[in-house]
């Protein structure tokens, strides 16, 4: 018999963790990977902007685009074991979002071919992130919200309101990063 307990409505980490009989052996991976993201990187990133937060302004990203073209993290993070050799499928990995910021190119500074951003999604993530970048290089690090684009009110990231800036074709403040996953964690959300 197993008994389920259910805290706030929180799904246990049993449920977290649980595969459906279903799923194929690629959705299992899928879960896996979702699962290692949350306690390699979600969990320190979010403890880290915490931290920094209680001692001066601190905003959190969340790179969420899916990309057309090939460029990803793998080519500049490619010796770390975490990287995969292979264009993630279906998410974003680790890393992903350099390839937006940056063109790669080998040691030599020669363009590493086939990397370049081609579709109109692509450079416009890129040209969202790059205005994002500015918009905080330009602003007085002491101000409690940044605006961007005359319309998106940026705000702080804090544990309690876990506010955070998700960048894609569109940037948009959302709430809520992955409360459920990482509160299982024992995350201060």
């Amino acid at each position: 018999m197993v008994i389920k307990i259910l805290i706030l409505g929180l799904p246990s980490l049993n449920d977290y963790l649980t595969i459906p009989d279903n799923l194929s052996p690629e959705k299992i991976i899928l879960k896996l990977i979702e699962a290692t993201t949350d306690v390699f990187f979600n969990i320190p990133s979010v403890l880290a902007a915490d931290l920094w937060g209680k001692f001066s302004t601190a905003f959190f990203y969340h790179f969420d685009h899916h990309g057309d073209s090939p460029s990803s993290g793998r080519h500049f993070l490619q010796p770390l074991p975490l990287i995969s050799k292979h264009k993630s499928k279906g998410f974003v990995a680790h890393g992903d979002d350099l390839g937006f910021l940056f063109d790669a190119h080998d040691i030599y500074g020669n363009r590493i071919n086939g990397t370049g951003l081609k579709s109109a999604r692509d450079q416009e993530t890129r040209k969202n992130f790059i205005k994002i970048i500015q918009t905080f290089a330009y602003a007085n690090a002491t101000q409690a919200q940044l605006t961007f684009d005359n319309q998106n009110v940026l705000q702080p990231f804090r544990a309690d309101s876990t506010s955070f800036i998700k960048i894609s074709e569109k940037i948009s403040l959302e709430s809520d990063f992955r409360f459920c996953q990482l509160s299982i964690y024992g995350a201060p959300l």
